[in-house]
């Protein structure tokens, strides 16, 4: 199942608490608002696992502007087929 949060729009997710129990892959924007949204969608489901986003190197580089000013890459920019071969790996199922 895949869930779009639009943004900031996963609060809706707080309080549900069939996620426990549930594998939860995050891929958000290349930019410091998708760091953000994993860090607080964290805060209440620690086992989500971020995938696509290489977290410490990519965020420092984003922070610091090392590739140029206020750089992003939204994920809508990505090739689906790649996208999805991408996600198998990380999917328990594998399917």
């Amino acid at each position: 199942m895949a869930i779009y949060g639009g943004g900031y729009g996963f609060t809706s997710l707080r309080d549900a608490g069939w996620l426990r129990d549930c594998e939860v892959l995050y891929w958000g924007d290349l930019d410091t608002h998708g760091f953000r949204i994993l860090d607080q969608l964290r805060a209440v489901h620690p086992h989500v696992v971020s995938v696509l986003m290489d977290e410490s190197a990519l965020y420092e580089g984003l922070s610091s502007d090392s590739f140029g000013t206020a750089v992003r890459l939204e994920q809508e920019l990505i090739r689906w087929d790649w996208a999805l071969a991408q996600l198998r790996q990380f999917s328990g199922s594998g399917t």
